[in-house]
């Protein structure tokens, strides 16, 4: 499925270790097939947290309880951790 919005992708600095526990938090997340909520298991939330056990914080939560792409750009973009920023538009 094609999606027909823009994207933003950010690369971040990571150790093979962090990269290694990033993986494997990833893949037990699949195995546990939770049923999307808004709040407690959406795309945003998993990235977050995904991102928060190496330590790289990728929402503020004492001003959100549920993580929001929009917050995430906020949080991300001044992470020490940001090395590039790109931009991939909707046409093709």
């Amino acid at each position: 499925m094609w999606v027909d919005r823009d994207t933003v992708g950010y690369v971040l600095r990571a150790s093979p270790e962090d990269k290694e526990r990033l993986v494997a938090e990833i893949l037990e997340r699949k195995t546990r097939n939770k049923t999307y909520d808004l709040a407690m298991n959406s795309c945003s939330s998993n990235a977050s947290e995904v991102l928060g056990t190496i330590g790289i914080i990728a929402y503020d939560p004492r001003w959100t309880v549920i993580p929001t792409p929009a917050d995430m750009a906020t949080a991300l973009k001044k992470s020490k951790r940001l090395q590039k920023i790109n931009f991939y538009s909707k046409s093709k």
